[in-house]
């Protein structure tokens, strides 16, 4: 599954989920242990799974930059609550091909910071 590019994937392991939002295996197990994050497990085995639209609502809820591609073909499945999420965050490019939606919030202190290294820079 982790050839396929996440726009394509309806169900992520913890690996993907882990490299989507920037933390180690054992952050994403606890966030699904803990029902922050909610999934399912493999019958007959511990591994976990979560579906693309539990990780689409965990990202908003919790104010994770969502990468852009996640919500390709996304636009007619996502629910109002998603969908009013989302509108409070702006895509920002991250460098190196790659975008997120980052929360409002996030962008104005991003904005304060490089306002004051540009001060100290002169």
């Amino acid at each position: 599954m982790s050839s396929k590019p996440i726009s394509s994937c309806s169900m992520f392991t913890v690996g993907q989920v882990a490299r989507i939002c920037g933390v180690c295996s054992k952050t994403v197990k606890n966030w699904f242990d803990t029902g922050r994050l909610k999934g399912f497990t493999v019958p007959g085995s511990k591994d976990r799974r979560i579906p693309k639209a539990n990780l689409i609502t965990f990202l908003t809820e919790w104010d994770v930059p969502i990468p852009v591609e996640l919500l390709e073909g996304e636009e007619n499945k996502l629910t109002a609550i998603q969908v009013a999420l989302i509108e409070y965050k702006k895509v920002v490019d991250l460098g190196n091909g790659r975008q997120a939606l980052l929360p409002l919030e996030m962008i104005k202190v991003i904005g304060k910071i490089e306002n004051i290294i540009n001060k100290v820079d002169e």
